[in-house]
């Protein structure tokens, strides 16, 4: 539960932060999710990054529901790689 705060307030900075930006994400839950922002108005895999930051969150099913277990921050410039391949 600790880790699923953890990472609500980091998405929560990220919006407070994304008030002019796009919110751009993509994976799953057996891998993992990756969150990065780009320009207000852009587009997830041509627009300008906004950060340099990224967040991946790691998931692991618990009696039949995802619960998040770890949360890295990894560059923008890879979680859009990873997302627009």
């Amino acid at each position: 539960m600790k880790k699923i705060v953890i990472f609500i307030l980091l998405i929560c900075s990220f919006t407070v932060y994304a008030f002019q930006n796009e919110s751009c994400e993509c994976g799953s839950f057996k891998e993992s999710i990756v969150h990065y922002q780009v320009g207000e108005g852009q587009d997830c895999c041509g627009g300008k990054l906004a950060s340099d930051i990224a967040l991946e969150g790691f998931y692991e099913q618990n009696e039949g529901q995802w619960e998040l277990i770890e949360v890295t921050a990894i560059s923008s410039a890879t979680a859009r790689e990873r997302c627009c391949k």
